[in-house]
């Protein structure tokens, strides 16, 4: 342990500890408050940077909104308790190709949604779409994936849909998970 040789010093360092204590326990207000402070949230680091339009990381409120849509989302499609959400910032491009594996060298071509910024969140869970267009004709529409495509300006959804194998989002950039 380190020795502190004077009374300043010892009281200086016991400031910079306390200073420390208060700063976890406000971080940790902040998260109950924003209603993350149930599910322990964590942003994976993947060797792919932010695409060139794309929305900065959801943090803060803006994790707590994504969040409550996804949730939202998933009770309609009659899951209540999904296992894990996952949001990444990206263009509408990059969504659509990387939803129908094609991601890559075809987005630069395009001029579908290059510069639109969107999230794109993943819920992982059992779905049951009933109300879904084709229900309606005898067919229900399940998945182990519901998948949206979220305006950040507007926090509304553009679109979505149910996949049978989550699809493979860490190539478009950083992914934050939130895990129940």
């Amino acid at each position: 342990m380190l020795a502190l040789r004077n009374k300043r010093s010892r009281l200086g360092a016991l400031i910079v500890v306390g200073l420390c204590v208060l700063a976890a326990i406000g971080f940790g207000l902040v998260e109950l408050i924003s209603g993350t402070g149930s599910t322990k949230a964590r942003t994976t680091v993947s060797a792919v940077r932010l695409a060139k339009y794309a929305p900065p990381v959801p943090k803060g409120a803006e994790l707590a909104k994504l969040k409550a849509m996804a949730l939202r989302g998933a009770a309609a499609s009659n899951d209540k308790h999904p296992t894990s959400i996952e949001i990444v910032p990206t263009t509408a491009a990059e969504a659509t190709f990387s939803l129908h594996g094609m991601p890559g060298k075809r987005v630069r071509k395009s001029r579908f949604g290059v510069r639109r910024p969107v999230y794109l969140v993943v819920v992982h869970g059992h779905f049951r779409c009933e109300s879904c267009p084709s229900a309606v004709s005898g067919f229900v529409i399940t998945g182990s994936a519901f998948v949206s495509v979220v305006d950040p300006r507007t926090n509304r959804v553009g679109s979505f849909g149910f996949m049978n194998k989550a699809p493979k989002i860490a190539n478009l950039g950083p992914v934050t998970t939130i895990e129940f």
